[in-house]
């Protein structure tokens, strides 16, 4: 499965993929939201559902980058 595939599927919020890392022992180093803050940036996105103004303030994209502990 893609990360897009999994992101369209899965949609959970960023504290329970954070918690769900952490228990399984993990330590997030960094998270990233690439994008623009720029409505002007976007299009309309996958058959218009997101508009431009939107699609600045919340990114499709986040992501995490995490290690095993120990």
């Amino acid at each position: 499965m893609s990360l897009v595939a999994a992101h369209d599927v899965n949609r959970q919020k960023i504290s329970n993929v954070y918690n769900a890392l952490s228990n399984a022992g993990c330590t997030v180093e960094r998270m990233i939201e690439p994008g623009s803050p720029d409505p002007a940036n976007h299009d309309l996105g996958p058959w218009g559902k997101s508009p431009p103004e939107l699609r600045a303030k919340l990114p499709n994209v986040f992501i995490i980058k995490a290690r095993i502990r120990g």
